[in-house]
């Protein structure tokens, strides 16, 4: 009796799983402010922007599961070592482009499952800054810095 117990259980908690689907990274989980900028693979909506192979988007109306291939959040006065420290990411390497007093921070976090390769090490976490302005972008910044 017993082992029907457990094999129910388990076949319980195996069915659970399949229909549970954990939720997918947003920064808006993470930042109580910012402008959101939305990242896809098609347009979602009307208010859809292309950008080379991908769209934009300041709206998630339209927006499907899967559809989403990376945000960028703009900042006016971002503590950069906090939300570091918030998004639980190690930095990788930073450059500064001085033409335009840029500092790039690039990242990874595992809260994050997309990443891409850059100078050979996995990046998905991309923050920079200018002045008191900020924008963090995963799994790079798309739009604009």
């Amino acid at each position: 009796m017993k082992k029907i117990i457990v094999i129910l259980v388990l076949c319980l908690l195996f069915a659970c799983s399949i229909f549970i689907k954990p939720k997918e990274f947003s920064l808006q989980d993470y930042f109580d402010s910012g402008l959101l900028h939305i990242y896809t693979n098609r347009p979602i909506n009307e208010t859809s922007i292309a950008i080379t192979n991908i769209y934009m988007s300041t709206s998630n109306k339209g927006i499907k599961k899967g559809d989403i291939v990376g945000e960028s959040l703009y900042f006016k006065n971002l503590e950069i070592d906090s939300a570091i420290t918030k998004l639980k990411a190690k930095i990788k390497f930073t450059e500064y482009l001085e033409e335009q007093h840029l500092t790039l921070i690039y990242a990874y976090t595992n809260l994050i499952s997309k990443y891409e390769i850059v100078n050979n090490v996995k990046i998905n976490l991309q923050i920079s800054t200018c002045d008191e302005y900020s924008v963090i972008g995963w799994p790079l910044i798309y739009g604009s810095f």
